[in-house]
């Protein structure tokens, strides 16, 4: 057996309890290998070296006992193993909280290794060990969401979000005993990068295509898929609420969400959100496709990036109506078979001219648009105060025969507080934000219809007190449903009151931990729907 490589990492977490007095390990990890199968003879040889790790550790049982600590004073690991001393070092420092933290201890020889993870844990003399635990519990006991695994060929790295690279996706889902169930295994897709400025930052966001259509935690099947990585999102769950809340008032298409562990060629990647392509299909938005006709089924997006980043060509896969660019989606300016014509491009460009024209004049917009489609969205828009909300992933489509309608919802994580590229009035809780002129016009000439907004009013009070209320209380145990995989998520992307860029608030940077983010989007939350509900239901709004 070759040398035998120790490696000690103490990772922290920090929960809210008063008062320190102890310490205490309990193993959180079972035995688990890479590099060789369940028979080879070698684990029990790297089982009697995990056997000497833990007997060299204070009090000699590493299951369950307490050692006292005194303040400041360092506690060394030390043991031998092959003749060589190896030590590692613990530094109790009395915080002002308790503390919680990890000691990882991995070893490896040859083309074998295993780790196991000991959780440290301080308590008050105050209570019980029983509980403590009953305040903490071990991170392996906490329900674990699914975790999608993805090899890519020759384990490369995706580096592109125009090139594919091929390889395979495996999904496991655990049940209330955290027992895995295979979904599936090693189906063939292809992957790529996507997004726009979230492409550029350090947790990517991924766009997947399997060769076979597949259900992912959905009642239907389709073969594109994306994978939203939330990275300036400190919460992970702002994306998660507005999907929920928009499908919970019945908006049509919304996009599905589900939390996942994803791995990349092995390597864990953080906690990411899956959810759909927004394409004309059958599946998703479902609108008379592949036609040649004129009056046919159209997806746009309005999409003001194009201001600084052109992509495309004008005229050909997007046009502008009074100074607002709109892409073509479907039919495909691109597409194989049944591409989108120029009488077809004429035909929506004049759509979308006269829809701006009516609103613009005040005039009736009834034969144009569907009204509580438009309501809807707004409402989803302005509870979250959504940054994009006039400025891209706007999505509209219009079907054969019918009016314009607004949807599906999309990219919600530079909401809530959370764009520090707004101003602070921008981003308060107070205020309009999408019907302000120089963000979405439409919606500032719709604001001026006394229909519109007694509509508007008959709409939020029908969903005041079960959905908008129920949002707010869905906060907190959306971030618990993920309290395993956010506590994995945050210490491989340590961001949360560290990371300070264009997109980050004052707020959110002065959120120093993970209970302050969330206190921070539930108050805000809580503050915005009270405003917003006051405003509505004053006597002047109408």
């Amino acid at each position: 057996m070759k040398k035998v490589l120790v490696l000690i990492s103490i990772l922290f977490l920090f929960i809210a309890l008063a008062g320190c007095d102890f310490l205490t390990f309990t193993t959180t990890t079972a035995l688990t290998t890479t590099g060789a199968t369940t028979s080879d003879p070698r684990l029990a040889e790297l089982d009697a070296e995990f056997a000497l790790l833990e007997s060299a550790l204070p009090a000699a049982i590493i299951d369950d006992y307490v050692l006292p600590v005194p303040t400041n004073q360092a506690i060394t690991v030390a043991y031998t193993v092959n003749g060589t001393p190896i030590g590692g070092t613990l530094v109790y420092d009395a915080p002002s909280e308790d503390t919680t933290f990890l000691l990882k201890m991995t070893i490896a020889f040859g083309d074998l290794s295993d780790s196991r993870t000991y959780q440290v844990l301080f308590a008050s003399d105050s209570q019980s060990y029983e509980e403590y635990l009953a305040m903490m519990e071990e991170l392996e006991s906490l329900p674990r969401i699914p975790d999608l695994y993805i090899w890519t060929d020759g384990n490369s790295e995706v580096t592109s979000k125009e090139d594919y690279i091929s390889g395979t996706a495996s999904l496991y889902t655990y049940d209330e005993d955290n027992v895995a169930q295979t979904v599936f295994e090693y189906r063939s897709l292809q992957i790529r990068g996507r997004g726009n400025s979230t492409w550029y930052m350090p947790k990517k966001p991924y766009k997947i295509k399997f060769a076979e259509k597949t259900a992912l935690f959905t009642d239907y099947a389709a073969r594109d898929w994306v994978l939203l990585a939330n990275f300036t999102d400190q919460t992970l769950i702002r994306n998660f609420l507005a999907y929920r809340f928009a499908a919970a008032i019945g908006m049509e298409y919304t996009p599905s969400a589900t939390f996942v562990d994803l791995y990349m060629n092995g390597v864990y990647a953080g906690n990411y959100m899956i959810s759909d392509q927004i394409e004309a299909s059958s599946v998703r938005i479902d609108i008379e496709e592949e036609s040649s006709a004129v009056n046919t089924g159209y997806l746009l997006e309005m999409d003001k990036r194009l201001d600084s980043w052109p992509e495309g060509v004008e005229g050909i896969d997007w046009f502008r109506i009074y100074g607002v660019p709109y892409v073509v989606k479907s039919p495909q300016p691109d597409g194989d078979e049944h591409r989108l014509t120029s009488i077809q491009f004429d035909y929506i460009e004049d759509f979308i001219a006269t829809v701006h024209i009516t609103l613009m004049n005040q005039r009736d917009y009834a034969p144009y648009i569907d009204e509580a489609s438009f309501i809807d969205w707004f409402i989803v828009q302005e509870v979250f105060k959504n940054v994009d909300s006039g400025y891209s992933s706007v999505f509209l489509y219009k079907d054969t025969d019918g009016p314009l309608k607004m949807g599906p919802i999309w990219d919600f994580d530079l909401s809530s507080s959370n764009p520090g590229h707004l101003d602070a009035v921008n981003r308060a809780p107070a205020g309009w934000y999408t019907s302000l002129e120089y963000k979405n016009v439409w919606f500032y000439y719709l604001m001026k219809y006394p229909t519109f907004r007694l509509h508007l009013q008959e709409r939020w009070n029908e969903l005041y007190e079960t959905e908008v209320l129920g949002m707010l209380s869905s906060v907190y145990p959306a971030a618990d449903a993920i309290a395993r995989s956010r506590h994995l998520n945050f210490e491989l992307w340590d961001v949360i009151g560290k990371n300070w860029d264009w997109y980050t608030s004052t707020e959110v940077y002065d959120a120093k931990t993970y209970e302050d983010q969330m206190s921070l989007l539930f108050d805000w939350l809580e503050r915005r729907i009270s405003w917003m509900h006051r405003t509505i239901n004053d006597e002047d709004f109408v």
